[in-house]
């Protein structure tokens, strides 16, 4: 319940504009870096709310520094945010003092591998707009697959599992073993996030490994 003293010590409260943040991807993973002054132990809270038309908003949920995960259980197509700031001090002569709030927000693809062992998948990558680099990163395990100078439209299958690469112009003598930099992507077990760089479509299959009863 709040008090009448609470009531009469300084308050500030911003709140940001909307973003439109849709993507087609299946989860953002927020990096959130503040600079704040609070050597008096004041109040600072950071907040977020979300909405698909920007009318119909969900009430204002606590966001914290480690919050990577803000978004996970929202459909990111057609989403909107925004961010509210509430600053609370006993007295004017120490009130907190925020100087920048950074929330960057990055795109991934998501897989569950629901099996009780680590898995390697099979992939197709087609480059695509141009001759390039591109590369794949588990941002769980921090694992970079990359592959360079690929040519325009040509598609490199892995076999993960057993470290086979095949390139789309193998016929014409091109093998991609030099290219790529010996990193076969792994699945652990439960929530892996995925993500690129480079210009690409890319197609994954895996299956599950489970303990026999």
């Amino acid at each position: 319940m709040t008090t009448w003293s609470r009531l009469s010590v300084p308050r500030g409260v911003y709140t940001s504009p909307t973003f439109f943040i849709s993507n087609n991807l299946d989860r953002y993973i927020a990096n959130i870096k503040e600079t704040l002054i609070n050597i008096h132990n004041q109040t600072v809270e950071y907040n977020f709310r979300v909405s698909y038309n920007q009318v119909d908003w969900t009430d204002w949920k606590r966001l914290f520094i480690t919050s990577y995960d803000l978004l996970d259980e929202y459909v990111l197509t057609g989403l909107y945010i925004q961010f509210q700031i509430v600053m609370v001090a006993d007295n004017e002569a120490i009130k907190p003092y925020l100087q920048s709030l950074e929330i960057e927000l990055k795109p991934y693809g998501f897989i569950e591998n629901t099996g009780d062992f680590p898995i390697k998948p099979k992939i197709w990558m087609r480059k695509k707009n141009g001759k390039g680099d591109i590369a794949i990163i588990n941002f769980t395990t921090g694992q970079r697959v990359e592959f360079k100078d690929l040519n325009n439209n040509e598609e490199v299958y892995i076999d993960c599992e057993n470290e086979e690469i095949v390139s789309s112009n193998q016929v014409n003598g091109v093998y991609r073993y030099d290219s790529h930099n010996d990193e076969y992507l792994e699945l652990i077990r439960g929530s892996n996030y995925i993500t690129s760089e480079g210009d690409f479509d890319l197609d994954f299959r895996h299956k599950a490994i489970l303990l026999q009863e």
